[in-house]
C-alpha cells in the first residue's frame, strides 16, 4: 500500500512513509523545543498563532538517519531504530568506521562510507615535494625524492604502497617505453626492475643525461636542460636534438601532441614515425616526420628603475 501523508504515515519523503517520534508524555505530537531558553523563529505581535521553536541554535542537532539493517554485517541489532540507537551502537564499537552514509543502487539503499586513513609509507621521503608516478600493468609506481614505491595490498601501514628501491640522486622523470620502466635522475637514464627495485644504467636507449622523459609516438623522448631529444628503436641512436632558448620544465602528451613547457614559453611537437624507404622497407619506421611550433611565449616583465636628475 502506498504511503499517504496524514493517513498511513505522518509524513512522506521521496515516496517513503515515516512516523513522528513520540514525546516523553506519550503524545503523538512532535517535539518543538531544544535545550535552552532562547526562542527561535518568528513570533507574532498578538497571541501565539504561529509555532515557535524554543531552544538555542547552539544546541547540537543530530541529522536524520535512515538505514537498511538486514544485510549490514557487524551492525545487527545495535543499529535498531530509536532515540539513541545510533549512539549506543557507536559506543559499543559497532559503527566505528562510520563517517557518513552514501547512496548506492541508484538511491535504493545506503552504504557506509569508510573513514579516512592517514597512513605514513616512509617518513624519510615525506618532506620531499618532488614526485613522479607511472602505471605499469597492474602496478602503480611513485617516486618521492630519490625513493621509489610500488602499489601493494595492504602495503606499509595499510597505505597501499611498499618501498621498492632508491636511486643515487633525485628522481626527475619516470616513463614506460617498449614494456620497460625508465627512471631519469638528470645525469643518468636507468631501467627499473619492478620486482627487485634494482636500477640499471640503460643500454637501449643508450644511457645519457636526462631530466624529463616520456613515451611519444613509439619513441622515447627526453629533455636535458634546454635540449629535446628522441630515440627511435629502428635507428638505435639519439636524435640531434632541438635546442630551445630556456630550460625544459615539463613534457605532457595531450590529444596526440607533445607539449613542452619551458621558462620562456609553451611549445608543441606534432609528428609521426614513418618509413624512410617506403618502397624497399615499408615496415621499418626509422624517420620522424614532425612539426615544432610555439603555442605561447612568456612576456617578460621589464626591470624598472627610478632615475633621479640632480641639477
Amino acid at each position: 500500500m502506498a504511503a499517504i501523508a496524514g493517513q498511513t504515515h505522518d509524513l512522506v519523503l521521496a515516496g517513503d512513509g515515516y512516523m513522528l517520534a513520540q514525546t516523553a508524555k506519550g503524545t503523538t505530537h512532535y517535539k518543538k523545543s531544544l535545550d535552552g531558553p532562547v526562542s527561535v523563529g518568528f513570533t507574532p505581535g498578538s497571541a501565539g498563532a504561529y509555532e515557535v521553536l524554543q531552544g538555542s541554535l547552539a544546541s547540537p542537532v543530530l541529522p536524520f538517519r535512515r538505514a537498511i539493517w538486514s544485510k549490514w554485517s557487524g551492525l545487527g541489532q545495535g543499529m535498531v531504530a530509536g532515540a539513541d540507537g545510533w549512539e549506543k551502537a557507536q559506543t559499543l564499537g559497532k559503527v566505528n568506521d562510520l563517517v557518513a552514509l552514501r547512496p548506492v543502487q541508484d538511491g535504493g539503499a545506503l552504504a557506509l562510507a569508510p573513514a579516512s586513513v592517514s597512513a605514513l609509507v616512509d617518513a624519510t621521503a615525506a618532506t620531499n615535494s618532488r614526485y613522479q608516478y607511472v602505471t605499469f600493468g597492474a602496478v602503480t609506481l611513485v617516486s618521492i625524492g630519490l625513493r621509489i614505491y610500488k602499489s601493494a595490498s595492504p602495503g606499509t601501514n595499510s597505505s597501499g604502497f611498499v618501498f621498492l628501491g632508491a636511486a643515487a640522486a633525485l628522481v626527475i622523470g619516470m616513463a614506460v617505453w617498449n614494456g620497460t620502466v625508465y627512471v631519469s635522475t638528470t645525469t643518468n637514464l636507468y631501467t627499473l626492475n619492478v620486482t627487485t627495485g634494482v636500477l640499471t644504467a640503460s643500454v637501449t636507449p643508450t644511457n645519457r643525461a636526462a631530466d624529463y622523459i616520456i613515451s611519444f609516438q613509439g619513441m622515447m623522448v627526453i629533455s636535458s636542460g634546454s635540449t629535446l631529444l628522441w630515440w627511435i628503436a629502428a635507428t638505435a641512436v639519439w636524435s640531434a636534438g632541438l635546442v630551445l632558448e630556456s630550460n625544459i620544465n615539463s613534457l605532457e602528451e595531450f590529444d596526440g601532441s607533445l607539449y613542452i613547457g619551458c621558462d620562456s614559453g609553451l611549445y608543441k611537437l606534432e609528428g609521426q614515425l614513418k618509413a624512410k624507404a617506403p618502397t624497399t622497407a615499408p615496415t621499418v619506421l626509422d624517420w620522424f616526420d614532425y612539426k615544432f611550433s610555439l603555442v605561447w611565449r612568456v612576456i617578460p616583465t621589464p626591470v624598472t628603475v627610478n632615475l633621479e636628475e640632480l641639477n
